[in-house]
């Protein structure tokens, strides 16, 4: 999905979906590396549960807790909705896949590596939108996907981050459960 409009004017209402993963991408290879060059200098044990934490609160249109959450674009190569009606009129609504963005350069970006073998050092990602100008209500607050397919050492039970929004992939569905009680 490259991006969603809501209003009249669509280039004033544009969300830059694309480009938000892409930012977010870039945070997790950047932070991926440094914990790699950490592990070989032996300042951690890569055995540990190794969780990337985010914070969107700079991208002005970045809105944690959407759905689909902003994660599972990033993670496991969602895209947007398309709703398909039967006779009846009934609207079924359905994830499309997005499992690469291609950058303007021409370089193609994976958003699957939550489904990925040589991304299963990783425990999960916490995401947050939370800034000094919005409160989290507002910007979507704090949102955390596991990596179901994370080393079983590595593996975070759920319920650890009692903030915002959990998700998770249990029989290829999204799960989601929520800790606000606002």
């Amino acid at each position: 999905m490259s991006s969603s409009s809501f209003g009249d004017d669509e280039e004033d209402q544009c969300t830059p979906t694309d480009k938000i993963v892409l930012r977010v991408l870039k945070a997790i290879e950047d932070k991926n590396s440094q914990w790699k060059a950490w592990v070989n200098k032996g300042r951690i044990s890569e055995k540990l549960p190794y969780v990337i934490a985010i914070n969107t609160g700079e991208i002005v249109s970045a809105i944690t807790n959407e759905s689909p959450p902003l994660s599972a674009y990033t993670c496991l190569g969602f895209g947007g909705y398309v709703i398909t009606f039967d006779n009846q009129g009934r609207g079924k609504a359905s994830i499309l896949p997005n499992p690469t963005i291609q950058r303007e350069c021409g370089k193609v970006e994976d958003t699957m590596i939550f489904r990925k073998p040589e991304h299963s050092h990783l425990s999960g990602i916490l995401l947050s939108g939370v800034n000094p100008f919005f409160r989290p209500r507002e910007r979507g607050g704090f949102e955390f996907l596991h990596n179901t397919i994370a080393n079983t050492e590595k593996r975070i039970p759920l319920g650890w981050f009692r903030q915002g929004k959990e998700y998770w992939v249990e029989d290829e569905t999204l799960d989601c459960r929520s800790y606000d009680s606002t």
